[in-house]
């Protein structure tokens, strides 16, 4: 699936029921350099199609190291060494990419808009989780 942008074309995937997932289209340059704590510039142009098919990273939150957070609130709780050991062994979710170079957006519209929404998933949050990725169950299928 091909589309352009204004700064060059992209190519996503097609998923299911005729929806497009463009993952991990630059919307700013990465914030480097000169650049570092300036307001967010434009990308650079491309020519060539740029393959959007993987979701950005987050950024850097208190939550990315969620071991460190998940074991720290088992010690707040006061518990007894046995069931804090038991909680500490309990399935943690998979830690989710983080970057601190993520002027990304995710975005999902239908192929034939003919005037219908398109979302746009961009960093929200708190400092602490969030993320400009869809849920599981917005995710485009491959």
């Amino acid at each position: 699936m091909h589309t352009e942008t204004r700064t060059g074309p992209v190519a996503g995937r097609l998923g299911r029921g005729g929806i497009a997932a463009l993952d991990g289209t630059p919307y700013a340059a990465l914030p480097v350099g000169a650049d570092r704590w300036r307001p967010p510039q434009p990308p650079l142009p491309w020519s060539e199609p740029r393959h959007c098919r993987r979701v950005s990273a987050m950024a850097w939150q208190r939550a990315a190291d969620f071991a460190a957070f998940f074991d720290g609130l088992i010690s707040g709780l006061g518990l007894g060494h046995v069931r804090a050991s038991t909680l500490r062994t309990l399935p943690r979710p998979a830690p989710k990419r983080a970057s601190e170079h993520c002027p990304y957006r995710n975005v999902r519209a239908p192929v034939y808009p003919d005037g219908l929404p398109v979302m746009v998933w961009i960093h929200g949050g708190d400092h602490t989780d969030g993320s400009g990725g869809p849920s599981r169950s917005t995710r485009a299928d491959t």
